[in-house]
C-alpha cells in the first residue's frame, strides 16, 4: 500500500511552468520533462581527471530505487535487514531529514 501511494506521489504530479523544469529540482520520475535530460545550463566543458569534486557520500543499504528532489531534499527507498525504508536527505549535506521504515518481505525473483 505504501509503495502504491509513493507511486503516486512521485510520478502524479501538477503542470510545470518553464521555469520550474529549469530547477535542479526531479519531483516525478524521469525529471520535468520525464525524458531523463536536465534543462540546467552553465555545467562546465571539461572536468579534472578525478571527475567533480562529490558534495557528499553516505552508505543507505540495498536498493534498485531512483532518487526525487525537492525542496533542498532528496527521497528514495533502501532495504535495511528485513524492512523497506523511505528516507528524505538534507541535500546539501546527505543527513537523514526523516525516515519510514516498514517490514517487507523480499524475494530474489525481484
Amino acid at each position: 500500500m505504501l509503495a502504491a501511494i509513493l507511486f503516486l506521489a512521485f510520478t502524479i504530479t501538477p503542470a510545470q511552468t518553464p521555469d520550474a523544469a529549469k530547477t535542479l529540482e526531479w519531483t516525478q520520475w524521469g525529471g520535468p520533462h520525464r525524458n531523463f535530460k536536465s534543462d540546467v545550463t552553465g555545467l562546465a566543458q571539461s572536468w579534472p581527471a578525478t571527475g567533480p569534486r562529490p558534495l557528499w557520500s553516505r552508505e543507505l543499504g540495498d536498493g534498485y530505487s531512483a532518487i526525487a528532489a525537492e525542496s533542498g531534499k532528496r527521497f528514495t527507498m533502501y532495504r535495511r535487514g528485513e524492512q523497506d525504508v523511505v528516507v528524505a536527505l538534507d541535500a546539501a549535506t546527505g543527513k537523514t531529514v526523516w525516515e519510514y521504515p516498514y517490514p517487507a518481505a523480499f524475494t530474489k525473483e525481484y
